[in-house]
């Protein structure tokens, strides 16, 4: 918006209503504007502690805070859908929409409703951690570490997250040393690996790389390549969820891994091996859609045709 206002001020001065992809499409379901209170603080114009306008923002950004839509919790109801919206679908009398959120928060609700914990590990083409808390630590340590905080799918209730590009470096890996194929990759995974010499800085910035290796010498294999990096990663994340779950309040006992690359058993192996505590794989395939199924079913039962 900020980029609309410099380069399109024609644009910008048409602008009617900030919305992300789920407020729009709900707007087109039922008529009606409302966000997630786990979505509108990606904005970066609320305040993320009371969920209010942050005038200082919105006045250096020239924008307006009657743009943004009417916040809802996870589970509030939006409206009827119109029969118009969906020409051809058969709905139920009273069918409507119902508020979700961010799609970590719906996979880790999910999760947590057969593997309850405060601690979570999901990777897929990124590596997200996430610790539920009930207080707002806004630190400039969590800055510094890159941690986002964001309303949970209950009222008072915050997750602490924080993202690691790992999906990236194993398929940067596998395009390097293993010719595309992951099966081999993981063969050297499962098996045993003489320890190398080189080292391995993860990116701060992706832009820059992913990774870099120091201290290469003749003779090293792929599959050291592989354990140093994997091991990097696993360090690294492993200190980050440290100090997430100290400003969380947290004890961290276990942590429920999800995602596409903890299903495989190598991956979790060496995890479990380098943070040595108990890890618990969901068996959901796919957490988000489910998380949001199951707030539309609670939310429907809860709320009735009254909600609507």
């Amino acid at each position: 918006m900020a980029w609309l206002r410099q380069h399109e001020p024609a644009l910008f001065a048409r602008i009617d209503q900030w919305a992300d992809f789920g407020s729009y499409v709900a707007w087109r379901l039922t008529g009606e504007w409302r966000v997630s209170a786990s979505q509108i603080t990606h904005s970066q114009c609320f305040d993320l502690h009371t969920l209010r306008p942050h005038l200082p923002t919105l006045e250096r950004l020239a924008l307006r805070p009657e743009w943004f839509a009417p916040i809802a919790g996870t589970g509030d109801p939006c409206g009827a859908i119109r029969p118009a919206s969906l020409p051809g679908v058969e709905l139920h009398p009273g069918a409507g929409v119902f508020v979700g959120g961010h799609d970590q928060i719906m996979a880790a609700y999910a999760v947590q409703s057969t593997q309850p914990t405060d601690v979570f590990d999901s990777i897929g083409t990124s590596e997200y951690l996430m610790v539920l808390t009930d207080r707002y630590q806004p630190t400039p340590t969590a800055w510094q570490l890159g941690i986002d905080i964001e309303r949970t799918w209950r009222n008072g209730e915050y997750v602490m997250g924080c993202a690691t590009p790992s999906g990236k470096m194993v398929q940067t890996l596998a395009e390097l040393f293993y010719g595309g194929d992951f099966a081999p990759l993981f063969q050297d995974l499962a098996r045993p690996c003489p320890p190398g010499a080189l080292q391995v800085t993860l990116g701060e910035e992706e832009h820059q790389g992913l990774f870099s290796l120091q201290h290469v010498h003749a003779g090293v294999t792929p599959q050291q390549v592989l354990y140093g990096v994997l091991d990097a990663i696993a360090d690294r994340t492993r200190h980050l969820l440290g100090h997430m779950c100290e400003l969380g309040a947290i004890r961290l006992q276990d942590a429920v891994l999800m995602g596409s690359l903890f299903q495989r058993p190598e991956m979790v192996a060496h995890r479990q091996a380098r943070w040595h505590m108990p890890l618990y794989v969901s068996e959901l395939a796919e957490p988000v859609a489910t998380g949001a199924a199951m707030i539309a079913r609670e939310a429907w039962l809860a709320h009735g045709e009254a909600a609507v």
